[in-house]
């Protein structure tokens, strides 16, 4: 539901200048499409596709991590 709130606000559906302001750099709502959409997008079909995979898991959790580390420790 997050994923899709965030391509409502990134098309213009959806007037959110929070969400803008907290997941955008310079203020464009459609700097929302590269990063955090993508993410979502990528992670939800993942889990859907392979769920029962005890691997695929163990990779979305990396991907997880990463993104935790990316955020304490800078880019």
């Amino acid at each position: 539901l997050v994923t899709l709130k965030f391509a409502l606000v990134a098309f213009g559906i959806l007037k959110d200048d929070f969400t803008v302001r907290m997941l955008s750099r310079t203020g464009s709502r459609k700097e929302i499409l590269y990063g955090p959409l993508q993410y979502g997008v990528i992670f939800t079909l993942a889990t859907a596709a392979f769920f029962q995979q005890p691997l695929a898991v163990v990779c979305l959790m990396h991907l997880c991590l990463g993104d935790v580390s990316a955020a304490i420790l800078g880019p």
